[in-house]
């Protein structure tokens, strides 16, 4: 089985436990892992790199002798780089620093306020708030992402903000490939999983050397 967050060997064998004592008529073995594994054993016969980016993201190796190395994927307090939910805050914080006169803006933020004022409804940019503190909701902000996305070809604030995030997952693969063995290096096989890759030509120039 691959399941989100199966990333701790210890709660996987716990669960086989369970599986096996509770429901051990439904197979003869039992075998557990993260998605993000399973899915690169499913595309590659020897190993591979996933990242993925959707409402979060992570990156993870599988090599061909089955070890796995991971960066990313700690959740929007820690990582997250890349994802939806880092590229609608990082946009959402360009307004609030803009206006607060701490960073100001590259580029106008005039139409990124008004895509954000009418995607979540608000008088003011301070509704917000509720949403990511009170009562949080990260899938509901991560939304914002796919919105603004449509928009980007006529706003150089939201390409220029696509773009970094095509650089932050750029350096997840930089730091992975320290656990690349030397065939690896010349040719990773990779997969992209998630919705923020839809919007590749907007993540594509965000490049950094590996």
């Amino acid at each position: 089985m691959g399941l989100s967050g199966a990333e701790d060997e210890e709660n996987n064998q716990r669960l086989i436990s369970f599986l096996k004592e509770q429901h051990g008529d439904i197979a003869v073995e039992f075998s557990l892992s993260s998605d993000a594994i399973v899915a690169i054993a499913a595309a590659f016969q020897n190993g591979g790199v996933v990242i993925v980016a959707g409402t979060g993201s992570t990156c993870r190796l599988l090599k061909a002798d089955s070890s796995v190395h991971g960066v990313g994927g700690w959740g929007h307090q820690i990582s997250d780089a890349g994802s939806a939910f880092w590229i609608a805050r990082r946009l959402i914080q360009c307004i609030f620093d803009e206006e607060d006169g701490l960073h100001p803006s590259p580029y106008s933020i005039s139409k990124i306020k008004r895509l954000f004022l009418e995607f979540f409804g608000l008088c003011d940019k301070t509704g917000i708030l509720e949403t990511l503190y009170t009562n949080f909701d990260k899938s509901k902000i991560a939304s914002f992402t796919a919105h603004v996305a449509k928009e980007a070809n006529d706003d150089p604030l939201i390409r220029h903000v696509f773009r970094d995030a095509g650089k932050q997952l750029g350096l997840y693969v930089r730091a992975i490939s320290r656990n690349f063995d030397e065939e690896m290096l010349d040719n990773a096989p990779l997969l992209l999983i998630g919705s923020v890759w839809q919007s590749w030509e907007l993540l594509k120039d965000g490049k950094v050397p590996i």
